[in-house]
């Protein structure tokens, strides 16, 4: 049984830019996916049950 990872990127009440070495604060209603996040899923996945709960695109 694979042990299970979870990549959260936290909440927030605005567009907040985390994957760059100085987060950013979106000033329109656009956002991009964390890039950080798609690199380790891929990394991880053929060792871990991966989940990603992207917190600031689903607006939780």
């Amino acid at each position: 049984m694979k042990k299970k990872v979870l990549l959260l990127n936290p909440p927030g009440r605005k567009y907040y830019m985390r994957d760059y070495f100085c987060s950013k604060i979106s000033k329109a209603a656009y956002y991009y996916h964390p890039i950080d996040f798609i690199i380790l899923s891929g990394i991880l996945s053929s060792d871990f049950d991966l989940h990603v709960l992207d917190c600031i695109a689903e607006r939780i």
